[in-house]
């Protein structure tokens, strides 16, 4: 996939100008580790629901429009853009466009990751949290539902 997608990019006219590809790495690192971190938290909120599907369907669209896949979050509104901030995956993506298509290197991308690295500990807490409701709610009643 993502060989196709540097593939379209180039074909669309897009010009790379990478100064570290460590900087590029970590960022796509990061990207991939917020997703996960993201998904983390979601996963034990989808278990306890009967309505995953609807939930995931919902939330896709704001998912990836807040980390800035679809549009930069500079370029967000002010209140749009503070949400953003609670998505790691703004952050890795905020990196891995710097690293990519700005040419910076890993000192300039520190903040970011930094961001990034504290937005998924949290996730990361919250996700064992509600990980742990679903595991009393199944000890509980021997079954994973609220009801």
């Amino acid at each position: 996939t993502l060989v196709l997608l540097t593939a379209l990019a180039i074909g669309a006219g897009a010009t790379f100008d990478i100064q570290s590809p460590v900087a590029v790495v970590l960022s796509f690192l990061a990207l991939v580790l917020g997703a996960l971190a993201l998904g983390y938290v979601l996963a034990g909120g989808f278990v306890l629901t009967r309505r995953a599907n609807m939930w995931a369907n919902f939330l896709q669209s704001p998912i990836h429009l807040l980390s800035g896949m679809v549009v930069p979050v500079s370029d967000l509104p002010g209140s749009l853009s503070w949400f953003a901030a609670v998505f790691p995956m703004s952050a890795g993506m905020n990196a891995l466009r710097d690293s990519l298509l700005s040419g910076a290197t890993l000192g300039e991308i520190t903040e970011p990751l930094l961001r990034f690295s504290l937005s998924s500990l949290a996730l990361l807490l919250i996700g064992t949290l509600l990980l742990r409701r679903v595991e009393n709610v199944a000890k509980r009643g021997g079954q994973f539902d609220l009801d």
